[in-house]
């Protein structure tokens, strides 16, 4: 079951001078239910179009302004890794999903382009750079997407009480995949990245407890 919530805008999205109206119909997020500790933990962007949300699921889906709790300065080398099991692993052009993170990192401060040490993978183990095969190029690509990010080593899934980093990276960044003979299988793993400068990253809550999200899914619409 996946409900709509229209949360109300946090005091830092009201800060910010955005079209929220026009850029929460754009961008929405969703939240799946944790059966282990009952709260709601982040599972990336709602897309219409490719929804992986299961029947036998509880998820909430609610805008933007309703998570962003504002910027946050990592420093250059700082190292980051994707989030795993979210979408939004291929870039959203025709939904413009791009775009709306694009108008977010821009009023935030932050430049839209690939933030990630130019052409430069790190082995998520090792910690050295991955090497280029002839079967595979480890190099950045011009789409830019707003990246799903933790400041790890190895990628991993939101946990309880995490919150969620957005950053402008390029599509291979955001979407290659070192698998380790079966250990980390899938996009946006097995590697880590390292910041090419200083910059503003997008802060978004993590999970909502279950508590908060219980007395507004009364009136929430199923979709």
């Amino acid at each position: 079951m996946k409900y709509l919530l229209n949360l109300p805008p946090t005091q830092e999205a009201q800060a910010l001078n955005v079209d929220w109206n026009r850029l929460d119909q754009e961008l929405q997020l969703v939240y799946k239910l944790d059966q282990g500790n009952q709260d709601y933990i982040f599972a990336g962007e709602y897309d219409t179009e490719a929804d992986d949300i299961e029947d036998d699921e509880n998820a909430i889906i609610v805008p933007v302004s309703s998570t962003y709790i504002g910027p946050i300065i990592w420093s250059a080398n700082t190292i980051f890794s994707n989030i795993l099991s979210s979408s939004g692993d291929m870039p959203h052009d025709q939904q413009g999903k791009s775009t709306s993170w694009h108008n977010l990192a821009t009023a935030a401060g932050i430049a839209w382009n690939c933030h990630a040490q130019q052409n430069v993978f790190y082995d998520c183990f090792t910690g050295q750079q991955v090497a280029n095969t002839p079967q595979k190029t480890y190099a950045c690509d011009n789409t830019i997407v707003g990246g799903h990010v933790m400041p790890v080593q190895r990628p991993s899934t939101v946990a309880r009480n995490s919150i969620v980093y957005v950053l402008p990276i390029c599509h291979n960044h955001n979407s290659m995949g070192i698998n380790h003979n079966g250990q980390t299988p899938g996009n946006g793993n097995g590697f880590f990245m390292r910041t090419n400068a200083n910059t503003a990253v997008i802060q978004l809550k993590g999970y909502m407890p279950n508590n908060m999200i219980l007395p507004k899914l009364v009136n929430a619409p199923i979709i």
